[in-house]
C-alpha cells in the first residue's frame, strides 16, 4: 500500500506494480467457491476493493495530502430549507450563510 501513497505524491511514477497475467475477473474466479456458489467474481471484487479503500483511508500521509486538497479545492454551496426560509430572517446570526453555491472553503 505504501508504494500506491508514495506514488501519489510524487509527481512522478516511482513504483511500479507487476500486472498478473490474468484479467481481474479471471483472477477472481480463483478465490470464489464453485460448490456453494456463495460468492461470484463481481462480490470478490468489490471486497477486494472496500479493503484496499479501507487500508489507503488509514495512511497519514495520504489522508495528510487529501486534506489539504480539499482545503484549497473544495466548494460549498448551501440552499436553505423550507423550514429555514421561515425561521431565519435578515437579523439571524445564521442570515450570511443562508445562501452560497460554489464558495471556497479557504475564504
Amino acid at each position: 500500500m505504501e508504494h500506491v501513497v508514495l506514488n501519489f505524491l510524487a509527481d512522478n511514477r516511482s513504483h511500479f506494480v507487476d500486472d498478473p497475467e490474468l484479467n481481474p475477473e479471471a483472477y477472481a474466479e480463483q478465490f470464489t467457491d464453485a460448490e456453494t456458489g456463495h460468492q461470484e467474481a463481481q462480490q470478490v471484487l468489490a471486497r477486494a476493493r472496500m479493503i484496499i479503500a479501507t487500508e489507503l483511508g488509514k495512511d497519514p500521509l495520504l489522508r495528510q495530502e487529501m486534506r489539504a486538497a480539499f482545503k484549497t479545492n473544495a466548494h460549498i454551496s448551501v440552499l436553505p430549507t423550507d423550514r429555514g426560509v421561515n425561521k431565519i430572517d435578515e437579523h439571524h446570526q445564521y442570515f450570511v450563510r443562508f445562501f452560497f453555491f460554489a464558495k471556497t472553503c479557504s475564504t
